[in-house]
């Protein structure tokens, strides 16, 4: 791959380990091409890396003419189509790096020359970010040997890279939506202003990476993901109001949806697909944290039961709180006072809390405000006031969902501080109380102490026979620390499996690429590897089309497990996979 880099100059000679070529622009920034597979060992060498794109080189604007008038002692510089002009004095290949004058100068002359009018271009029209790096430093160089003032006039824009959208859904309310097809989001993507004219995820960084790691590609930059084959299937859910979300979420947020709007979208997409007799590789990257992560809820359930249909496979993210300290447990036999605090960092905040009772017996729960004596009894019903924080308490009741006794309550504006929480428990050897709160997107500065890392996958990812995806770091050979982790108690509650997750190369805008971490991206990589074996399907047992939990039962065939540890376990499920397992099971004779 070819990229553009701001290095660490002390880190140069590691950075030439794993380059097969590099050249230097000066200032810390570097030309560079790399082996797609040393990408992730570059993230401790670069400050910053950008793609080597390609660049349209564009036709100047009728404003030339007065600018050629002119008689300044100064460089004037065009960089865009080749310039017929007769005021034109010289040419610059960009390709080439050369400049020839348009009538013969001697070289001792050069410098002492008063006019300059020079054209950058290349035949083609087009060059690359290099190209124009090089022509900059070009020109550059000349105006200091020269003594004389650079003014550069350039007409570019950058190709982007591409996938193959077939249909976006746009939800307007509920089924209601509207719909773009193949032609008009290709018109949308090749216009200078795409999101004029479609609301296309082009400047949304992580539903562009998801689109090319699963399956994008540019053929400049040799970038390819997963399935370039593949054509994509986009569904843009409408955000939850804000009301709505300060009473059942936390802070607002411009992403915030509600599950049964996501299944929605998901129908429309899976069943756009069956009337296409087309299978369907469906990343559902929506989780949430405030239910009891056993798909006790009949969204949920439909959601499991849809993993059934013949040619859909659901691939959902394990989601990335475990090292956000949004858990909190309490199991086994024990008796007597146990205390959990809420470290609330900022003001202004809005934070739930679901506590989920299974056994045992909780004689009392009291919230303490920071630096009060007086509390709150969450056990009870009601709205209650402390200082300026608002505390709303759904009391304990019995959740006819899963038979546990369940405690929902919110703090509106809490005072920054530490908010003590006093359970008295009666507990047996089975009994376990969890606790939840909002999830980061909803809730940065709030956080328990002590908290749990286990039991921290979306619940949408503990869902029966989803495929469930962690993130892997194969460099460190350890799961991601925000990587959620399953239910050590249950081995219905873990990971399917764990893939790349660190750093992934990823256009996030047109013009920008960012090395992306997280369980999304490790899912999008599992819907490229999805959509390249139900192509194999397609091509070789077009009547066998696996449903995700066929699929499932594919990809665990194939993990790779390390022999010292026992599976299935909490942090990886049933083992990683990688683009090599991947090579294997295509190869299988099905």
């Amino acid at each position: 791959m070819k990229l553009i880099v701001e290095y660490d100059k002390q880190k140069k000679v590691s950075l030439l380990q794993y380059s097969s070529r590099i050249e230097t622009f000066g200032q810390g920034f570097a030309y560079i091409e790399v082996n797609k597979r040393h990408l992730n060992r570059l993230n401790n060498l670069i400050k910053g890396i950008e793609e080597n794109s390609i660049i349209q080189l564009k036709e100047q604007g009728s404003t030339l003419d007065s600018i050629f008038t002119e008689e300044n002692d100064i460089i004037l510089a065009f960089i865009g189509h080749r310039q017929t002009n007769p005021q034109i004095t010289h040419y610059y290949s960009i390709n080439t790096n050369t400049m020839k004058p348009v009538t013969y100068i001697h070289p001792h002359l050069m410098p002492n020359h008063k006019k300059y009018c020079i054209s950058c271009f290349n035949e083609n029209n087009k060059t690359d970010t290099l190209g124009i790096i090089r022509c900059i430093k070009f020109l550059s160089d000349l105006s200091k040997k020269c003594n004389k003032p650079l003014v550069v006039y350039a007409s570019i824009g950058a190709l982007r890279g591409k996938y193959n959208p077939r249909r976006l859904w746009e939800q307007v309310r509920t089924t209601e939506g509207n719909v773009y097809t193949s032609e008009q989001i290709n018109a949308a993507l090749a216009s200078e202003n795409p999101g004029e004219i479609i609301r296309l995820p082009e400047g949304e960084s992580m539903s562009t990476a998801m689109a090319a790691i699963s399956g994008g590609w540019n053929e400049s930059l040799g970038y390819r993901g997963v399935a370039p084959q593949a054509e994509f299937l986009i569904a843009r859910i409408r955000p939850v109001s804000e009301n709505l979300q300060r009473v059942y979420g936390g802070m607002p947020s411009p992403t915030a949806i509600t599950m049964f709007d996501a299944l929605i979208g998901l129908l429309q997409l899976g069943n756009y697909a069956l009337n296409q007799g087309r299978p369907l590789s469906l990343i559902f990257p929506f989780n949430g944290n405030l239910d009891s992560h056993d798909a006790a809820l009949y969204t949920q359930q439909e959601l499991s039961r849809l993993t059934k249909r013949v040619g859909l496979t659901i691939i959902v993210p394990t989601g990335d709180e475990a090292n956000k300290r949004h858990h909190f447990e309490i199991q086994g036999e024990q008796e007597g006072l146990r205390i959990v605090n809420l470290e609330v960092e900022q003001p202004n905040q809005n934070v739930l809390v679901a506590v989920y009772q299974l056994g045992g017996t909780i004689r009392s729960m009291n919230l303490y405000a920071p630096g009060t004596s007086d509390f709150i009894d969450l056990g009870q019903s009601g709205i209650s006031m402390s200082g300026l924080t608002t505390i709303y308490s759904s009391g304990s009741n019995i959740s006819f969902l899963n038979g546990s006794i369940r405690t929902l309550f919110r703090l509106e504006n809490p005072s920054v501080g530490t908010w003590r929480m006093e359970l008295d428990v009666n507990m047996g050897a089975t009994s376990r109380i969890q606790m939840w709160m909002s999830q980061e997107e909803l809730n940065p500065y709030v956080r328990f102490n002590p908290n749990n890392a286990l039991t921290t996958m979306g619940s949408t990812a503990a869902i029966p026979y989803v495929m469930s995806v962690g993130g892997y770091d194969f460099n460190t050979q350890t799961v991601l620390s925000m990587s959620g982790r399953g239910d050590p108690q249950s081995s219905n509650i873990i990971p399917m499996l764990v893939t790349y997750g660190k750093g992934i190369l990823a256009p996030c805008t047109s013009r920008e690429w960012i090395g992306v971490t997280g369980t999304v991206p490790a899912a999008s990589i599992m819907a490229g590897a999805v959509a390249a074996v139900y192509q194999k399907y397609i091509e070789e047992a077009p009547n066998q089309i696996p449903n995700t939990v066929v699929m499932n039962r594919l990809i665990l065939n194939v993990l790779i497990q390390i022999q010292i540890l026992q599976y299935p376990n909490p942090n990886q499920g049933y083992g990683m996979f990688t683009l090599e397992t991947l090579l294997q099971l295509l190869a299988e004779t099905l």
